[in-house]
């Protein structure tokens, strides 16, 4: 079964069942404090619940995981490629350095930049990429969101659209070398990809915290009969292949952070 988040009615009933059985164990008192609770947002919600001890470290939790381990989800990654044979060919990759790297220069080569030059950019992208995984013993990863409204509302994930070699080679480049950012940046093509990720290959540090963002989902229902919107991102530290890919979404839209 594939969980679409944009459309409630494919979230397995055991999920919802699951919460609201947690639900109405609490006691009258309990569940008439927590609908006397004034509801304007999510974050209302959350409040609301977590001075009773719903929260995504309890044992509840835990418990969505279990279910949702047995189930997909369609999640959404935001980047700029030279070609979307790519993705149909090789899948989404963690971005390994050896990976990343290689496109890195075939975007390079693609802009007939020098071997002097393209050597520089490497050397320096290497030096961000050391910082923020190696030094810290970070895995390699790929990140995704789930609800495409979030590409919108929030304003951040288009980001990843503005050049080849995403947040990491905008880092180390735009202020510092733009000349060697200005290929990645003027060449490629925007994108989103929509695809299919098991639940059980979600890194497992944010397993709990995206089976709470159901928690708070059902907790309107439950207490307020309100409905917000199911919005988490997260990563994974497994490749895509490319038959798990749904679609390729253009982005055209101007990006410059």
């Amino acid at each position: 079964m594939l969980i679409d988040v944009s459309d409630v009615s494919t979230i397995p009933v055991e999920v919802r069942d699951k919460i609201y059985e947690s639900f109405s164990a609490l006691s009258n008192d309990v569940v008439n404090n927590i609908k006397s609770q004034e509801i304007q947002c999510k974050n209302d919600v959350i409040c609301a619940i977590d001075q009773y001890g719903v929260s995504k470290d309890t044992y509840l939790a835990d418990e969505v995981v279990d279910i949702l381990k047995k189930y997909d989800l369609i999640c959404y990654h935001a980047t700029k490629i030279s070609s979307k044979s790519i993705l149909l060919r090789g899948g989404l990759k963690t971005n390994d350095w050896d990976v990343y790297c290689s496109n890195l220069k075939n975007a390079y080569m693609n802009a007939e930049l020098s071997d002097d030059k393209l050597q520089e950019a490497l050397l320096v992208v290497k030096n961000e990429y050391n910082r923020k995984y190696v030094s810290y013993g970070r895995e390699p990863q790929l990140c995704f969101f789930n609800n495409l409204l979030m590409l919108e509302r929030r304003g951040a994930y288009d980001q990843f659209c503005e050049n080849i070699g995403g947040e990491l080679a905008r880092k180390a480049l735009k202020d510092k070398y733009p000349k060697l950012y200005k290929p990645l940046k003027e060449k490629g093509k925007g994108c989103v990809v929509k695809f299919r990720l098991p639940f059980s290959m979600i890194a497992d540090y944010e397993k709990c915290t995206i089976a709470y963002k159901f928690i708070i989902y059902y907790a309107g229902v439950y207490f307020w009969n309100k409905q917000y919107d199911i919005e988490f991102d997260g990563n994974t530290q497994f490749d895509v292949p490319p038959e798990d890919i749904l679609d390729i979404i253009d982005y055209d839209n101007d990006v410059d952070y």
